[in-house]
This record gives C-alpha cells, structure tokens and sequence, in this order.
C-alpha cells in the first residue's frame, strides 16, 4: 500500500486488555474458549432448594370448580 490511502481501520492495538463482569447470585462459570478472538463463556444457573419452588398438598374436601 502506498502511504497516500487513508486508512479506516489499521488493526488490533496489541496492548494488555481486560474486562470484568458481575454475575448474578448463584450463577457459576462452567467454562470459557477463546476462538477467532471471540470470548465464548458458558454460564450455569444453580438455584438452592429453598428457592425452588415446592408443591405443598392441601388437605380437605375438594370444592366444584366452574369451568366454561
């Protein structure tokens, strides 16, 4: 190239880089990759059983629902 063209883009500024990220509550990292200079992480949500939610039987006589 001549020194005459300008130039939009020259490339990727070889310099130390670093970027963080705050993940939400009970969330785990299982792994990252790196390929063709994209970051890929994969991200596990891992809830307590006392967030899950329960099923909690009601005892008594069944009443008639209106159904339409």
């Amino acid at each position: 190239m001549t020194a005459s063209v300008p130039w939009l883009h020259q490339g990727i500024a070889r310099r130390a880089f670093e970027r963080t990220f705050k993940l939400a509550d009970h969330v785990e990292v299982d792994g990252a990759g790196l390929t063709d200079g994209l970051l890929t992480v994969t991200l596990n949500r891992v809830v307590p059983e006392e967030k899950k939610p329960r099923v909690i039987p009601v005892e008594g006589e069944q009443s008639p629902t209106n159904r339409n």
